[in-house]
């Protein structure tokens, strides 16, 4: 089960990797921004096609290494884990590897080709609506707390009946390996990450919702809208994704205390949960793309303006430090999603408290489970 698993991972991980350029907006590849005319140069689609097979090679390495760790250790030991989340990171540091060489191509083909050299048609368009309609409505949060509720609710109706010893912590196999008296102890740490899950949750959905807007100056109608869908899109899913993972944990914190021990009740929630989250993840990302470019959208009436280059401020193509940029949320320049603006202090500060709060429940878990 376990094997099946780790292999379901790999393939998906070495996809989401491998066609990251065909999902990342079409005038952005490799970190680099490029003129709406070339997007579909013969040059540019080779270089997509390149990486691609790189990291579907790659990706052979990964699913090989996973396959003799799942079938010649004991994943009962905490070795075998620790080994597989080792050649999971060095599967995405290759990655980065063999994309650093695309973006310096990049940057070569577009100084040769003295894409950004027109200075007089680059323009930045604005866009002045309220960025509330470019979101799902923050009522959606509100399914936290009232999960959060239901938790505590079965809680109490199952606790009467609740067993001297409750299982806290399973192996790789659903098979409980640690236990805890009856008590305080034995729920507050589920409880309290489903609090932190909220907080992270809604704390990203406002800086999504204040991220500023990237609208393509050539073709700004249909970028604008493409936009708005990937905003609602987005923020909509990370709340789905929320609310189904604290289902989950509410779920199996419930089947524990009520003494479940066949490994299949325990890891059934678990299952569904990662379905859906990486259903929901592979719908945005092939389906909707980044800025919502994968959209179909009426096209607008297109213009001879040109974006403003601002490569400079996107250090290898993928960390931007825009001092002079208040906003602290930004779309990625290669992949789906957001990235921050590391030369804004707000953003370390932010950072800092995520990692604060990292910790303290890690400190706390460990202190209530004893």
């Amino acid at each position: 089960m376990m094997l099946a698993v780790l292999l379901i991972v790999d393939v998906l991980l070495i996809a989401s990797c491998a066609f990251t350029p065909y999902v990342t907006r079409k005038t952005e590849l490799f970190g680099v921004t490029l003129p709406s005319a070339h997007t579909n140069d013969p040059e540019l689609a080779l270089m997509r096609a390149g990486y691609r097979n790189q990291l579907l090679a790659s990706g052979v390495a990964l699913i090989a290494a996973s396959l003799a760790l799942g079938l010649y250790l004991d994943w009962k030991s905490a070795l075998a884990p620790i080994l597989w989340v080792g050649l999971v990171f060095a599967y995405l540091i290759a990655a980065f590897v063999l994309y650093l060489p695309k973006h310096r191509q990049m940057k070569r083909i577009k100084q040769s080709k003295n894409w950004d050299t027109d200075a007089d048609a680059a323009v930045i368009v604005v866009d002045t609506t309220p960025a509330t309609q470019d979101v799902v409505s923050p009522a959606w949060l509100l399914l936290f707390p009232l999960i959060w509720a239901l938790t505590v609710l079965g809680i109490l109706v199952v606790w009467p009946n609740v067993p001297e010893q409750v299982p806290v912590h399973f192996d790789v196999n659903g098979v409980a390996d640690v236990y805890q008296p009856k008590g305080f102890g034995a729920v507050a740490p589920l409880l309290i990450v489903q609090v932190f899950l909220a907080a992270v949750i809604s704390g990203t959905y406002f800086l999504i919702r204040a991220s500023k807007r990237q609208i393509d100056a050539a073709n700004p109608d249909t970028s604008r809208l493409q936009s708005i869908r990937f905003r609602r899109v987005t923020t909509g899913f990370e709340i789905a994704v929320g609310v189904v993972v604290s289902l989950a944990i509410g779920a199996m914190q419930i089947v524990t205390l009520h003494g479940a021990e066949n490994p299949w009740v325990i890891m059934t929630p678990i299952f569904a949960m990662l379905a859906i989250v990486l259903g929901g993840t592979y719908f945005l990302m092939f389906r909707v793309g980044q800025g919502g470019s994968r959209l179909p959208e009426p096209r607008g009436a297109n213009s001879r303006n040109a974006n403003v280059n601002d490569d400079r401020f996107w250090k290898l193509g993928q960390f931007y430090f825009n001092p002079d940029d208040p906003a602290l949320f930004v779309e990625k320049r290669f992949g789906v999603g957001y990235t921050v603006n590391l030369a804004r202090p707000t953003t370390w500060v932010l950072l800092g408290g995520l990692l604060v709060l990292i910790a303290a429940l890690i400190v706390t878990t460990f202190w209530l489970t004893g």
